[in-house]
């Protein structure tokens, strides 16, 4: 299972149901490695990984859109936080969560689930593959909420 590191609170906005977050933007008009790999991810689930950085502009942005706030000390700094399935992958989108600067592209995504207990792992810029022992954790996660992988 491949995972994507998202500067936090932006990773609980996708993997939290509440919040509805259902677009990641992403930098890639130039990446054409990344844009190939996001979209043979269409249709698969994708583990959300928090990367140690927060951004409380980020957090202002959640906040004005749901009326929910996420502070930093309720972020878990590089760990999986949860999984989504990749939609689609564009260079636009109607969601409200889209920046249309012309440089993002549209990672969407459906079907959030928060983990009940955040999973430390090594993060990094791009897709990566969830390491083993860390799957087993997250798969067992999963089952007892009733998703199988």
């Amino acid at each position: 299972m491949k995972m994507l590191s998202v500067i936090s609170p932006m990773d609980l906005a996708l993997v939290d149901p509440r919040i509805g977050k259902d677009v990641e933007n992403r930098a890639w008009k130039n990446a054409s490695g990344l844009q190939g790999q996001a979209r043979r991810l269409i249709g698969q689930r994708l583990a959300i990984h928090a990367s140690k950085k927060y951004d409380g502009r980020y957090a202002g942005m959640i906040r004005r859109l749901t009326g929910i706030d996420l502070p930093k000390d309720h972020t878990s700094p590089g760990c999986i936080v949860g999984v989504v399935t990749v939609a689609d992958f564009t260079d636009w989108s109607s969601s409200r969560w889209f920046v249309d600067d012309g440089e993002q592209l549209a990672l969407s995504v459906r079907d959030p689930i928060r983990l009940p207990e955040p999973i430390a792992c090594v993060g990094g810029l791009g897709f990566r593959e969830v390491p083993t022992a860390e799957f087993n954790w997250l798969k067992d996660q999963l089952l007892f909420q009733g998703v199988m992988l």
